[in-house]
């Protein structure tokens, strides 16, 4: 038994106009910092303005798509589709809300160590410590390989790397 009238037509065209909006959110602010190609080469905006347009060509394939579509079908089929986007959509969240105050690389441990084990079902022993493998692959990859900052626990520096 279908749950509500919403259908996969809707949050097709609903996601596409989204894609649609972040793209051009992200194209002006590219032109704000100069899309163009400068003396000593590509100006800030130049790699972000290319990305936006390529997502706004995504977005408005798919938002025609999505309006050519005729497919009725339910999002929902089952009451328990439901309580498993709930199940997932709080804890991540709650994760990204998390961020500010603690940090990407915490973030990770804590949030693939409770999650594997809670809704994955795998063992704490095997969930945590892949959760610490991550964040120790992340902050290597990107803060010390490409050297991209990302955000930082308030021990960072005393307690931690990270």
């Amino acid at each position: 038994m279908p749950i509500g009238r919403l259908t996969i037509r809707m949050v097709e065209v609903v996601a596409a106009v989204g894609f649609l909006a972040v793209a051009i959110f992200a194209m002006i602010e590219a032109v704000r910092l100069g899309p163009g190609w400068g003396r000593s080469g590509p100006q800030p905006g130049f790699f972000p303005f290319g990305l936006a347009v390529l997502m706004g060509l995504g977005g408005l394939g798919a938002l025609v798509q999505g309006l050519r579509s005729r497919d009725a079908t339910p999002f929902f089929e089952v009451r328990q589709e439901v309580v498993d986007l709930i199940k997932v959509g709080i804890p991540l969240a709650a994760a990204i809300a998390s961020v500010p105050f603690v940090g990407l690389y915490i973030m990770s441990v804590l949030y693939l160590g409770f999650f594997a084990a809670w809704y994955g079902r795998f063992r704490w022993y095997v969930s945590f410590p892949a959760g610490l493998a991550l964040a120790f692959a992340l902050y290597w990859g990107l803060e010390r390989g490409f050297m991209i900052r990302l955000p930082k626990s308030m021990w960072y520096g005393t307690l931690l790397p990270f």
